[in-house]
């Protein structure tokens, strides 16, 4: 299940078109429910299935980690017991310690499913560690002072739903956005006839994306650009990931906050396509006559 959300995730149309290969290190043969994936729409052509394990060089060349741009390592959450739960996660400190030694540059992220394991794998050379229980409870504590924020972390952190005819007051003619008004999923659900309803599922095609700021936008407010791009695009700008302050990402910054160079916006959008759309729509004679 973890590698079947992954790979939905890392291809999905959303984040645009890649041609980017994945290699799957796994021990065992493949079972029917890999074949599957592996031989089906989602994995045909673009992944590479190689039986071996992590801890030994020759399987580690074989998978080709030392030319890879990232390396993730999935921990099976369906787990129930402690027991089983710290041995899956001292396996993936083992596996991050032998990829770490043999590829000291390219980033590791690591699923685990014990958080007190996760500076262990800080020390022995991951990236960025995420343990989905502790995240889970983080989001539960959130909803407790916000009702509801969970949902919409949840929704934003995936692209597993489809998109669906916006609501009413979404429906911009001069938005532009990805929304495939004739796909499947709309034509499966259109009987949606209630608002809320119609608005949540709108809002769970959304998503969070990553969008460089052009060299004219350098010394704008950021808060002007935020009324800009929504009132004219329809796309939410969250933050900004800040060169300034080390790559630090900055929510909703205040103190009139400037955009310096090398910073990128991080935009609440339907896809990657209408977040590129919306920030090449920042042009500097449409944003002249915006700000009069």
């Amino acid at each position: 299940r973890s590698l079947h959300a992954f790979l939905v995730e890392f291809f999905h149309v959303n984040h645009g078109f890649t041609d980017t290969e994945v290699c799957i290190l796994g021990k065992e043969m493949p079972d029917k429910n890999m074949r599957f994936i592996l031989e089906g729409k989602l994995g045909m052509s673009r992944t590479t299935y190689v039986q071996g394990t992590p801890i030994d060089i020759e399987h580690l060349q074989k998978a080709r980690v030392g030319h890879a741009r990232a390396v993730f390592i999935l921990a099976d959450k369906a787990l129930s017991t402690e027991h089983r739960k710290q041995k899956v996660d001292a396996e993936a400190i083992l596996v991050t310690l032998s990829i770490r030694q043999y590829n000291q540059k390219v980033p590791i992220f690591v699923q685990v499913l014990l958080a007190r394991n996760k500076p262990v794998l800080y020390d022995v050379g991951a990236t960025q560690v995420l343990c989905i229980d502790e995240l889970q409870m983080q989001w539960l504590a959130c909803s407790c002072y916000c009702p509801g924020a969970h949902t919409l972390l949840s929704n934003l952190s995936c692209n597993a739903v489809r998109a669906t005819l916006p609501p009413r007051r979404h429906r911009r003619s001069n938005v532009a956005s990805s929304n495939p008004y004739t796909s499947p999923f709309f034509k499966k659900h259109n009987a949606l006839t209630k608002d809320w309803l119609q608005e949540f599922n709108w809002g769970a095609t959304h998503s969070v994306y990553e969008i460089p700021f052009r060299q004219h936008l350098q010394g704008h407010n950021f808060k002007a650009l935020c009324h800009m791009l929504y009132f004219t695009q329809g796309v939410v700008m969250m933050g900004v990931r800040s060169k300034h302050h080390q790559n630090e990402i900055l929510l909703n910054p205040s103190g009139g906050y400037t955009i310096g160079p090398g910073d990128t916006m991080l935009l609440i959008a339907p896809g990657m396509e209408a977040a590129r759309s919306a920030a090449n729509m920042l042009h500097p004679a449409i944003l002249e006559d915006t700000m009069r």
